[in-house]
This record gives structure tokens, C-alpha cells and sequence, in this order.
């Protein structure tokens, strides 16, 4: 239980603070003027970070040791992904740009937080026993007996 509460918090945040950091925490340059990039960038890491936060609500109400498992492997996913929007989607070529000094490397740093949360709860949740799985079961009166 405890566990669970706190890596689906972790997911909250993490998925909240990616959402905010490209337009209202660290700006990506130029989203009010022109369209670069750097602007479609910042709206698929605001998607990402939105579904990051949903999928920790859902891990917190699970109860089901696999089905946590699976979120936990699809978080992984979608840190690795917000990394690789930056370079496919891309940002401004100039080092000097507002995306490149500070939006850049505030959502690898969420990310890298994110997938290291959810690699150790990779590790945690399969070394833990199959008692939520075992609980789950409904006996019947031969079990029982």
C-alpha cells in the first residue's frame, strides 16, 4: 500500500511538472510569436506529461500487482520518450535559445527522475510476493474445506 501510494504521487508530480515546464515554468522561446519547434515540442511534452499523470491516478487505485507492473513499464516508456521528443521534434539550433538553456534540460532532468522512480519499482514490485494476486482469488467452499 504504501508503495503504491507513493510511486503513484511520484507519477503525479512528474507528470504535472512535465506538462507545465514547456509554457509556464521554463517557456520554450518564441511560443507567443512564431511557431517553431521548439512550440511543437513543447505541446507533445504537455500531451506526454498529462498522460504520465493519468496513468499514475490509475496505478494508485489498482490493486492488481500486474496491472501496476504494466504502468510501471509504459512510465518507463513514456520518460524515454519525453527525452526523444527533444531530438526528433527538436528544438532552436541556437545554443542560446530559452528551449536549449533552460526547457531542455529541465524535462531530462523530470524525465530522468521519472525512470529512475519506476526502474526501482520494477525491481521492488517483482520481488514482492504474489499476495495481492493471492487475495484477489475468490475460494470456493473446496478451498475451504
Amino acid at each position: 500500500m504504501k508503495n503504491r501510494v507513493t510511486v503513484a504521487i511520484v507519477n503525479i508530480i512528474l507528470g504535472v511538472l512535465i506538462a507545465l515546464i514547456p509554457f509556464n515554468l521554463f517557456p520554450v522561446c518564441g511560443h507567443e510569436e512564431k511557431k517553431m519547434a521548439c512550440y511543437f515540442t513543447g505541446k507533445a511534452e504537455v500531451v506526454l506529461g498529462i498522460g504520465i499523470a493519468i496513468l499514475g491516478f490509475v496505478y494508485l487505485f489498482s490493486k492488481c500487482k500486474g496491472v501496476r507492473l504494466g504502468i510501471t513499464i509504459a512510465q518507463i516508456i513514456n520518460a524515454a520518450i519525453s527525452v526523444v521528443f527533444l531530438k526528433v521534434i527538436g528544438l532552436c539550433k541556437m545554443a542560446a535559445m530559452a528551449c536549449q538553456i533552460k526547457t531542455k534540460p529541465a524535462i531530462i532532468v523530470a524525465a530522468i527522475i521519472l525512470l529512475v522512480v519506476q526502474a526501482a519499482n520494477v525491481f521492488v514490485l517483482s520481488k514482492k510476493g504474489n499476495k495481492d494476486e493471492e487475495d484477489s482469488k475468490i475460494h470456493t467452499k473446496e478451498d475451504k474445506e
